[in-house]
């Protein structure tokens, strides 16, 4: 039995992870929330992000990922699509890492950011890989999935699925 677990594990050495890409509520304006970690976070500090993280055990994903973007932005969201699942094993801490990839859609705009995050934007996915520091490994890449950037792997792949869905008439 674990005596006790820190509230960014699953279980005593599995870290499950939901990020979502979150599409801006006005469907014109075709952007997706980029977040900026805050320098004082342990884990990528100051780095781009987008809203999400560690799934409570017990807790169903949608719900975990409803949470956490609610926490980190005071956003609603829904229309949650699953994208894309990855695994790592870090050998030092013993963890394995489960990352699901999400795609979502924002009820509102309105952003209040937690002491996570200290910078926000909406971002065409053409902003954000020109701003983004793993720019040139991911350009052009659309259906090249997997670098070493799972944060680019999920917003490609959110991108790509996206353009896809708006070219095929159902």
């Amino acid at each position: 039995m674990i005596d006790s677990v820190p509230s960014y594990l699953f279980t005593k050495n599995i870290r499950f992870v939901v990020k979502s890409v979150v599409w801006h509520p006005d469907k014109k304006i075709n952007k997706f929330l980029v977040l900026r970690r805050s320098e004082s976070e342990f884990i990528r500090p100051s780095t781009f992000d987008i809203p999400g993280g560690g799934i409570h055990f017990g807790e169903l994903y949608q719900d975990g990922i409803k949470r956490e973007v609610y926490e980190e932005t005071g956003l609603k969201i829904n229309n949650i699509q699953e994208l894309i699942l990855f695994t790592s094993y870090q050998p030092n801490e013993n963890i394995y890492n489960i990352i699901l990839g999400v795609s979502s859609w924002a009820v509102e705009d309105q952003i209040r950011l937690s002491p996570e995050h200290q910078k926000y934007r909406w971002m065409t996915f053409d902003e954000f890989l020109n701003y983004h520091p793993a720019y040139i490994f991911v350009h052009n890449r659309l259906f090249n999935i997997h670098s070493n950037d799972f944060i680019c792997d999920i917003v490609t792949k959110a991108f790509s699925y996206k353009k896809m869905s708006e070219l095929i008439d159902f």
